[in-house]
């Protein structure tokens, strides 16, 4: 009798834990260079915001390569990491020129990108033993009191590999 009773304790107080985690939000970074630490500065502009921001970022789809699938799933753990300190101020979401079934339609979309100044990448991939080629845009755009701003998401030197901006990127 006295084993159930412990075994219920336990349950009752994972099933506290996992209702309390819902409520308060706390990350440990353990890397050494504190990688994946906002810096205070951050944190209190996040959780100050007067007015809602809306970030809509380009990368992604289902024809990235694995090492800008990465970067994109960073960047999504980032905004959610923005969203859990700012709350409902910070909105975003992914948006996937290349899932626009209508040709003229993604033509459109991308002309549009390029006319704000969001130069495309191309990637190379293997398919099937076919090489592909897909523009991307490696951009996000941050909307505040009818502003927007242009974020570039691909970072690093020109003349570097293109894993080595990713790693840079990240």
């Amino acid at each position: 009798m006295k084993k159930w009773t412990i075994r219920g304790l336990w349950i009752l107080g994972l099933i506290a834990l996992q209702v309390a985690s819902t409520f308060w939000y706390f990350r440990l970074d353990l890397t050494e260079e504190k990688r994946y630490s906002l810096s205070d500065a951050t944190q209190s502009l996040l959780q100050k915001l007067e007015e809602d921001v809306v970030i809509r970022v380009y990368l992604t789809g289902e024809q990235l390569p694995g090492g800008f699938k990465r970067l994109e799933k960073a960047i999504a753990e980032q905004l959610e990491e923005y969203k859990a300190l700012a709350g409902r101020r910070i909105s975003y979401d992914f948006v996937d020129i290349q899932a626009i079934s209508d040709p003229e339609e993604r033509k459109k979309q991308m002309e549009e990108l390029i006319a704000k100044g969001m130069q495309p990448t191309q990637i190379f991939d293997t398919k099937g033993g076919n090489r592909i080629e897909t523009l991307i845009f490696p951009y996000a755009t941050v909307w505040q009191n009818n502003r927007e701003m242009i974020v570039l998401l691909l970072k690093g030197n020109q003349t570097l590999s293109a894993q080595e901006r990713l790693n840079q990127s990240y």
